[in-house]
């Protein structure tokens, strides 16, 4: 979890990833109703399946994360399972194959 500017990010990541999330909202609105520490979330593809990055106010994080594990069923993993299912996917990682002396067309992603 990064924390940007007062707030927590969560990541989740696979093809249960949205279910997951869309069973915390009311609708396609985000609703801070049940559940006030999800302030916002946005649709990613990072590890080449669906997946959702969410904003959390850092005092709310623990619950979330306990949300998640407890009643979820979700299993909480670091950057380097991401940076796994990213190269199973295809997907080059910033640092490894990409970086600012190799551009996208050197990595064959162009």
């Amino acid at each position: 979890m990064d924390v940007l500017d007062g707030w927590g990010l969560v990541a989740l990541q696979g093809s249960k990833a949205s279910k997951i999330l869309q069973s915390l909202l009311d609708n396609q609105l985000i609703s801070l109703d049940p559940y006030p520490f999800l302030g916002q979330s946005i649709h990613t593809k990072v590890a080449g399946e669906d997946g959702s990055k969410s904003l959390i106010k850092p005092e709310d994080s623990l619950n979330f994360a306990k949300l998640l594990t407890n009643q979820l069923g979700v299993s909480l993993t670091g950057l380097a399972a991401r940076d796994l299912l990213r190269l199973e996917a295809g997907m080059c990682l910033y640092g490894s194959y990409l970086d600012k002396s190799v551009g996208v067309g050197e990595a064959g992603l162009g």
